[in-house]
């Protein structure tokens, strides 16, 4: 703004309906040395020139009441005011802004924003002519054809003239201001699109190394870069470049980008948090050879969440510095690239990754078919368990108790075969008094006996007899104590068995023995309940026992009542015999006239 003048015995009205953009305008104006009267409308502007006549008008367009144009024409249409210059501050969007202007006589237009220089040198420009329009007024007449309509222009030559000069003056400003927009639009579109060239490289790039060439290489595509370098943190090794593009000569040089620098030194302190222009490399500074007068550089962290994982230095043109706008714009770039990097790295490790997540689901879905299998299995043993007990509860007879809990054993446990046998005390021997499923002669070839050291006996039978406790051989197969059997057992099918001792008054009185289709079949929860059933049948045989000594009792009892029975009638017939004969003896004597030979308590005895 230019110093103060002694311009105040110039009057200048203001018509502008913003008070915001009146104490604007007034705060300009006074600054310069002006007086400054403000009209909020068109109508009080013209009544407060009626009042005091200015040097000047300054009014806005677009205002209630009366807009600027009405405000323009009365003002030249009163013979008092007509030589006050008026400007008029309008966007000039519309040649009819420019027709409207000749046709209410404006003296000057003003185009909003106005640049306050350009106003101010308007301004002293018509104050400064107004003395040789006095002189030279001319009216002439002029028929305008725009936009298909006439125009006839009756105003002062010189008047005409200025308001050309000002509006082709705003023509020019605006021309210049949008070949500045056009040059500004070309670099954010050459921005845009270097950026964009980044984000699609990246999205591409699969290791750390793709990801900082790519980027390299798509950077030197923005405005300005000429050469970077991308170094990498690794906590157990220190810095490693990872990529580089069109470094000069002397950094090309074996160790030339090896140990700290200033950039390095920030980051490892924690400084480094924000892009910053580096004035002096001192890595391009030491180097040896050729640098290309290469001096400074941009530093860009590069943050992964709230980890700095590296460093980027880009090289640019010209001195190489980067104003605000382009430090925010690579600080953007650099965390682009650092989650890249990021991804890389997980995607370098999801080979490894991927096979151990394999692996577990392979172990997860495996032990839910066990867990599957296993659950199938309880179910079955639950039936088993479920049939035998009411099977205990139906029947009263021992052998048919072994004939059916063998059979629902096969039928509702799927086992593939099942046998009961029961233990001779005196000769040890196992006999088998019930099975079910397929046994194709195999009992036949096995020595069963509670003795370990008979030979041909079967050591798990002999085993769950003498420790009086289940036996278990979850694998036929690789199970030496089946090792003399294992070829006629696997031949049949069976892959697992379990031996379950039957007792009786806490002796062991016999075996269940069931085979299995599966290995391992025999786990912790199906032997608890294999052990329950083994303890109902035990039950069931201790109750078969207790009910046939129950039985036994009460046989011998009713014979006993029998013989008691007998034995009273007899002894109660011949004492009533007596007791017969001596009242006769008694009526015989009382016939003859003689007294009763026995007395009354005799012969009631």
């Amino acid at each position: 703004m230019k110093s103060k003048k002694n311009n105040s015995s110039l009057d200048i009205l203001v018509a502008e309906d913003s008070r915001t953009q009146a104490d604007l305008l007034s705060f300009l104006l006074e600054q310069n040395g002006y007086r400054v009267t403000v009209a909020a409308n068109g109508r009080l502007a013209l009544e407060a020139a009626q009042a005091q006549k200015p040097t000047l008008i300054i009014s806005d367009i677009v205002m209630p009441e009366m807009d600027g144009y009405e405000l323009c024409k009365a003002i030249k249409s009163d013979e008092k005011l007509k030589d006050t210059p008026v400007i008029l501050v309008t966007t000039l969007s519309d040649p009819q802004d420019v027709i409207r202007g000749l046709e209410c006589g404006a003296d000057n237009f003003i185009r909003k924003p106005y640049d306050e220089r350009y106003l101010l040198l308007r301004i002293n420009y018509l104050l400064m002519n107004l003395d040789m329009r006095k002189e030279y007024k001319m009216q002439v007449g002029v028929q305008i054809n725009l936009g298909g309509q006439k125009y006839f222009i009756n105003s002062e030559r010189q008047q005409i003239l200025d308001l050309l000069i000002s509006t082709y003056e705003q023509a020019v400003h605006i021309n210049t201001e949008l070949k500045l927009r056009e040059t500004e639009l070309e670099h954010s579109n050459l921005v845009l699109n270097g950026l964009h060239n980044i984000a699609a490289g990246l999205n591409h790039a699969m290791t750390e190394r793709e990801v900082a060439e790519t980027t390299l290489e798509r950077a030197l595509e923005l405005p300005k870069i000429q050469a970077g370098w991308i170094s990498l943190w690794e906590k157990d090794s220190g810095f490693r470049l990872i990529a580089a593009r069109n470094l000069p000569p002397a950094l090309l040089r074996e160790g030339a980008m090896d140990g700290l620098c200033d950039c390095r030194r920030r980051f490892l302190a924690g400084d480094l948090d924000h892009v910053t222009n580096t004035m002096e490399c001192e890595r391009l500074k030491a180097a040896k050879g050729v640098t290309h007068g290469l001096c400074c550089h941009a530093s860009v962290p590069l943050w992964a969440d709230d980890r700095a994982i590296g460093i980027m230095n880009l090289i640019g043109t010209e001195h190489g510095l980067f104003d605000e706008a382009e430090l925010k714009l690579l600080y953007g770039v650099g965390n682009q690239v650092a989650v890249a990097l990021e991804r890389a790295r997980l995607y370098e490790h999801l080979g490894q990754l991927v096979e151990e997540r394999t692996a577990n689901l392979a172990a997860e879905i495996e032990e839910r078919k066990r867990a599957e299998v296993g659950v199938i299995r309880l179910n079955r043993i639950y039936a088993v368990l479920s049939g035998i007990n009411t099977t205990i509860v139906r029947v009263r007879e021992e052998a048919e108790l072994f004939r059916e809990a063998c059979r629902i054993a096969v039928e509702q446990g799927r086992f593939i075969f099942a046998w009961i046998g029961k233990l001779d005390a005196d000769s040890q021997q196992v006999t088998p008094v019930a099975q079910a499923g397929r046994d194709d002669g195999y009992l036949a070839q096995i020595n069963l006996t509670s003795r370990g050291d008979m030979p041909g006996n079967c050591a798990l039978t002999a085993q769950a007899l003498t420790e009086a406790k289940p036996v278990i051989c979850n694998d036929i197969a690789s199970d030496e104590r089946m090792a003399a059997f294992r070829s006629e057992a696997l031949k049949r099918g069976y892959r697992s068995v379990v031996v379950l001792p039957l007792m009786l008054e806490s002796n062991p009185f016999g075996v269940f023995v069931l085979y299995a289709a599966e290995t391992g079949v025999f786990d912790d929860e199906e032997m608890k309940l294999l052990v329950e059933m083994s303890g109902d049948i035990s039950y069931a045989l201790e109750t078969f026992r207790l009910e046939a000594l129950r039985n036994l009792a009460e046989s011998k009892l009713a014979e006993q009542v029998e013989e008691l029975r007998r034995w009273h009638d007899a002894t109660l017939g011949r004492e009533m015999r007596t007791i017969e004969l001596k009242r006769e003896v008694n009526e015989l004597l009382g016939q003859a006239g003689q007294p009763p030979r026995y007395s009354s308590a005799e012969g009631n005895e």
